[in-house]
């Protein structure tokens, strides 16, 4: 779960990547990076993530569960990796805002629940353009097969 303990935040970030990393808790307010890859958090426990205009965070692989509202912003048309995770849900208030920007997101292999907890993304089209092509339900069925008539009628 990405939460509030510390903020990141630098405008000369452009890509912020950490795969396989247990984010616990560290302060890296001071730090500006041009491009990270495979940084090694340890004790990580970071508040929020600001970015400025085109960000791509790529966080694959790293059990998380939820992204509290607010913890990433400034994204804009960026990308976000958030492959292999854990989600069971895509909260609006967070995906939302991500996707209302232009962010691609990129979310393949989370255990997404279906029910109408999604009806907010399937039945917008643009939102959906934006969504990895091979993202899917925990049941393997995937999101751009989800007929949005079903969610407008039953959600």
């Amino acid at each position: 779960m990405l939460v509030h303990s510390h903020r990141w935040r630098s405008e000369d970030v452009s890509s912020l990547g950490v795969p396989r990393t247990c984010l616990l808790s560290s302060d890296v307010s001071s730090l500006a990076f041009e491009d990270v890859s495979s940084l090694a958090f340890r004790d990580v426990n970071l508040e929020y993530l600001e970015f400025h205009g085109h960000g791509i965070l790529s966080l694959d692989h790293n059990n998380i569960s939820k992204i509290a509202v607010g913890a990433i912003t400034g994204l804009g048309d960026g990308d976000v990796y958030l492959n292999e995770n854990s989600l069971t849900v895509l909260d609006e208030d967070v995906f939302g805002a991500f996707l209302s920007a232009g962010a691609t997101l990129e979310i393949d292999d989370n255990p997404l629940g279906c029910g109408c907890e999604i009806a907010w993304l399937v039945t917008n089209s643009a939102y959906m353009s934006l969504i990895s092509p091979g993202a899917s339900c925990y049941d393997g069925e995937l999101l751009a097969n989800l007929d949005p008539t079903i969610y407008e009628d039953f959600c």
